[in-house]
């Protein structure tokens, strides 16, 4: 049933009020509400056999975003959360998009990956083709343990071999098993797909499998979403809309160029993204974790939002990165409020579940605030930030080989001139807009 996501006048109620509300426009079962209404939603029961060593259950507020418009689509966004502002800033920033029909998102297929380490192998470049070449086989045996994934349209879809011949260790390989879960976070999945072939590895190899276990860096299992906004609806009192933009731009640069602002611009897309991820049941730190590696992808540590004005000047942001979510096993299954945020969100699959965190990234839009020029400080420490210096590989201590080269290899860089990250010329110093950072937004959600 469509509903109306801008909720006028919700902040003024009283908490009772609200959920009456919400109970109404969503058609909230009465059991639904009373999950909501009183202390203790998460029975002792349930949360002893979540957890080993059980003696109690600790609570945090959960809240709704409002104005949300995803894909056409009105949402109210189910958000567990400590931390004052979150909730207001993100429905702000989704009030400031509706005037450009919301946020635009989609997903890739739910694909995870198992990796299987193989060393003690004498010949790696020919152990890597004897494995691809019984790459049948073994996605056979990594499918024979699954036959629900099976029919329901999910299992082992491909395998790569990565090879790193000069580990220092000595040669080693590490095959991917490339894995459909479906609904699934997919990392029980995964993890016994991994145990399964490992014997017909040491076989084909006859090298020896140490670790067989999923990766949290899900770059094939990727979220994506894309927000227009126009300069008028940016304008302040004291800035036109044109120059907030301009600072938006110029933050997000400084995110780009320097991984000690990257942390921190990164950290206030997370803040928006990691209340849906507990609200759901799912796994925010493995959510973290692919994060921040995903961040690392170019070879450096840096922004995980695009921002960029279009041919019209409009202010457009962009985020792609990865998003391993699920709506069977784990909390997501046995904690009531779980399964209560599932309904909330209306979303029938973990692909469409994956679509909705998104639009939190952009929360961080603060008032006027940046003094200019920007120092520095941190380009004689991080001299590989690409705006400021050259950078030389290494001499080789590792030859590494595969897909992994282009993004693992070690570098080490050396400054060809005075460090310079000056995002403005020296003589402006007019305050400007931050983003993706800690700073609060002081706008309450309307």
């Amino acid at each position: 049933m469509p509903i109306d996501s801008r909720l006028p006048n919700f902040r003024s109620l009283s908490p009772s009020q609200r959920l009456d509300h919400l109970q109404q426009l969503l058609g909230l079962s009465a059991a639904d509400a009373d999950l909501l209404r009183g202390a203790g939603a998460l029975p002792l029961a349930i949360a002893d056999g979540m957890i080993e060593n059980v003696i109690g259950t600790f609570e945090l507020p959960y809240a709704v975003a409002s104005n949300f418009q995803i894909n056409g689509r009105d949402v109210l966004i189910p958000l567990v959360v400590e931390e004052p502002s979150v909730v207001a800033a993100a429905s702000f920033m989704a009030k400031l998009t509706r005037h450009s029909g919301g946020f635009q998102t989609s997903s890739s297929a739910p694909l995870m990956r198992a990796q299987v380490q193989i060393v003690g192998v004498s010949d790696p470049f020919n152990a890597r083709l004897s494995l691809l070449r019984h790459k049948d086989e073994i996605i056979a045996q990594a499918n024979s343990k699954d036959q629900l994934l099976i029919k329901l349209g999910g299992g082992c879809r491909d395998i790569e071999v990565h090879t790193f011949a000069d580990s220092p260790r000595g040669p080693m390989l590490v095959a991917h098993l490339i894995v459909d879960v479906r609904d699934a976070m997919g990392a029980n999945t995964v993890n016994t797909m991994a145990e399964a072939v490992a014997p017909l590895m040491e076989r084909l190899t006859g090298g020896k499998v140490r670790l067989r276990i999923l990766s949290n860096l899900a770059d094939l299992r990727l979220s994506r979403a894309q927000l227009r906004i126009a300069p008028e609806h940016l304008a302040t009192a004291a800035y036109s809309g044109e120059e907030v933009i301009e600072g938006i731009i110029d933050a997000y640069t400084f995110a780009v160029i320097d991984p000690y602002r990257a942390a921190t611009h990164n950290k206030g897309i997370m803040n928006g993204i990691d209340p849906l991820v507990v609200a759901t049941g799912n796994d925010w730190r493995a959510v973290e974790a692919g994060a921040h590696a995903y961040a690392c992808r170019n070879g450096h540590y840096g922004s995980l939002t695009t921002w960029e004005k279009d041919s019209a000047g409009h202010l457009v942001g962009t985020l792609e990165m990865p998003m391993p979510l699920g709506l069977v096993g784990g909390a997501t299954k046995t904690h009531p409020l779980a399964q209560l945020s599932l309904r909330i969100l209306g979303v029938q699959t973990a692909q469409e579940l994956g679509k909705l965190p998104w639009p939190w990234a952009w929360r961080r839009t603060s008032a006027p605030c940046a003094p200019w020029p920007l120092k520095a400080s941190s380009a004689d420490i991080w001299p590989c930030m690409r705006a400021t210096s050259r950078c030389r590989p290494a001499p080789a201590v590792r030859s590494w080989t595969g897909w992994s080269s282009a993004w693992l290899r070690a570098m080490t860089c050396a400054l060809t001139g005075p460090p310079s990250c000056y995002l403005k010329s020296a003589g402006n110093n007019r305050g400007r807009c931050a983003t993706g950072g800690s700073r609060r937004a002081r706008r309450p959600a309307k």
